[in-house]
């Protein structure tokens, strides 16, 4: 009955802090992940760009106007 008593004056006291906690742990992890993948994105740029070109050639059976595409492409990356 003891125990019962401490925890919901602990629950109380603390459960603000626990949701905190779960809410700054969650921010963290969001912001890392998307940290790296536009890390990632960012040295990778050119290699994805080309290989998405290559697949939608493939696939369409089209010829893109590269020139017009990098520099759409230039103009993302650079934000």
């Amino acid at each position: 009955m003891v125990l019962l008593q401490y925890w919901q004056v602990e629950y109380e006291r603390n459960y603000r802090h626990w949701i905190g906690e779960v809410k700054t742990f969650r921010y963290d992890l969001n912001n890392h992940l998307t940290t790296n993948l536009m890390n990632k994105l960012q040295d990778d740029l050119e290699n994805i760009y080309q290989s998405a070109i290559d697949l939608f050639n493939c696939v369409g059976e089209l010829f893109v106007d590269i020139a017009f595409y990098e520099n759409v492409a230039m103009a993302i990356a650079l934000g």
